[in-house]
């Protein structure tokens, strides 16, 4: 890009406060459809977790867990899992579905944990709700030293025909 279209059209650094209540108003949206979306979400296979260097004994977190879908894989890897869900309706799903997890009601750009506090923090099909500056500088002071941020999404199977 050039300078001139660079000036043109600066970067977002963050979001402002209205992008972020829009996106709360969004994401309060599917509390409504927490039970579907429990039953219609795809599970993450436990083999995601294979290439990451983060030892069985680890506290890891679970940021914007909704109903629990890689909380659950997570706690059949790793000693201390946290999962950490705004909506009351997904995090009522969450705690019954996965009781060996620890839910706490809170935000990415608000974590309720202390400062290096967790070996790594995974945010799943969620990142997008909260890539914001606040919420990475959140990630990063609740991660130990060399702790890992983990992004995860899942796709389509586009070999197998849609149920719909």
């Amino acid at each position: 890009m050039s300078r001139a279209a660079a000036d043109r059209n600066p970067p977002d650094a963050a979001l402002t406060a209205v992008d972020v209540e829009h996106a709360l108003e969004l994401a309060r949206s599917f509390d409504l459809a927490a039970d579907s979306y429990e039953r219609t979400r795809p599970d993450y296979p436990a083999a995601l977790l294979d290439p990451l260097p983060i030892p069985a004994d680890a506290t890891v977190l679970d940021l914007g867990a909704g109903t629990g879908k890689l909380t659950r894989v997570l706690t059949r890897r790793y000693a201390h899992v946290i999962a950490v869900e705004p909506l009351d309706g997904m995090r009522a799903i969450l705690e019954r579905v996965v009781p060996e997890a620890e839910a706490l009601a809170g935000r990415a750009e608000a974590i309720p944990l202390r400062d290096g506090s967790v070996d790594a923090v995974f945010a799943a099909q969620a990142f997008h709700w909260f890539a914001n500056v606040e919420a990475v500088a959140e990630i990063a002071r609740v991660l130990r030293p060399g702790g890992l941020f983990c992004v995860v999404w899942n796709e389509g199977d586009e070999s197998r025909p849609s149920p719909l």
